[in-house]
């Protein structure tokens, strides 16, 4: 299996809603060893329970999970690192190149998904109610778990991975946006001008390669050609959104037809650009914008496919 590493941004679903942004997962796939590391912050504390941790795929309409083991959140924060056969998870059958997301589920003897995590990669979205019901005994005892800085330590070696995996500047695979030098992108005025004329136009760029530029928000992306609508669910792009509430729309200059972008606010860093690639955002932008106070801040963005 090719060499494959990316960061992923976990969510709370509260009723079958997509919430808040709680976390993150590191996955690093290296010579057919599946490596995975979560974070929790800011999670629900309900008494210091267990949850169970999966990786999901995709069959029949159907979200169907490979148990990896057990975490505990205290106090809104914990930590889960697993380690195994990206050929086999867990002698599933299934190999990491069907996996779609990841959730986290609260371990009861009855199914209760009222509040649960996830992170989904497809850009397909992710309903708790189209979870198949599965037995949670085969996951128990095999994971080393961490969680607030208490229990079992990392072995050096193993931290020495993950602390070299961090500091790679290591290609990552195209989720989802596909090669966009071989893909012709075709657009008329009539979508944009409905849009434009009904919001706030900035000016955040000291050159005019992105002008025409509007403030927008994830909802707005119903508006856009339908080839895009599954940036709604695109983790990196609600990310930074729920970060500086907004997200921006405009033109690209130059060439016939007339091109268009999404972008994304955030800050211009080695993590952060592998992280945005993964979920199609190639180019960053430095931006003039003088309300927000932040070194290196600017726009991941990415041109519209219509």
């Amino acid at each position: 299996m090719e060499y494959n590493r990316m960061v992923a941004y976990i969510y709370s679903y509260n009723d079958g809603q997509k919430c808040k942004n709680t976390g993150f997962a590191k996955i690093e796939v290296r010579q057919d060893i599946l490596k995975l590391q979560i974070n929790m912050k800011g999670a629900y504390s309900d008494n210091n329970c267990e949850w169970n941790v999966n990786l999901f795929y995709r069959k029949n309409n159907l979200i169907i999970g490979v148990a990896l083991g057990n975490m505990v959140i205290r106090n809104g924060v914990g930590e889960f690192r697993y380690a195994g056969n990206a050929l086999n998870i867990e002698n599933s059958g299934i190999s990491f190149d069907s996996i779609k997301g990841l959730y986290i589920e609260k371990k009861s003897e009855e199914t209760d998904r009222r509040k649960m995590y996830a992170s989904e990669w497809d850009d397909l979205g992710f309903d708790p109610a189209g979870i198949l019901a599965r037995d949670w005994a085969k996951a128990e005892g095999k994971i080393m778990v961490e969680f607030a800085g208490e229990g079992q330590k990392v072995a050096p070696a193993e931290e020495a991975v993950l602390h070299a995996a961090e500091a790679e500047c290591c290609p990552v695979p195209d989720t989802e946006c596909g090669d966009e030098k071989t893909q012709p992108v075709v657009c008329n005025d009539e979508w944009y001008g409905k849009l434009a004329a009904e919001k706030t136009h900035v000016f955040l760029f000291a050159d005019d390669e992105l002008y025409d530029i509007i403030e927008i928000t994830p909802d707005d992306i119903e508006c856009l050609p339908d080839t895009n609508w599954g940036l709604k669910n695109n983790s990196f792009l609600n990310h930074g959104y729920f970060q500086f509430r907004h997200l921006i729309l405009g033109k690209i200059y130059g060439g016939e037809p007339q091109r268009y972008f999404i972008g994304v606010p955030g800050i211009f860093a080695r993590r952060d650009r592998n992280t945005a690639a993964m979920f199609g955002f190639n180019h960053f932008k430095f931006s003039m914008r003088s309300d927000v106070q932040l070194s290196q801040f600017g726009y991941w963005y990415r041109q519209l496919d219509c």
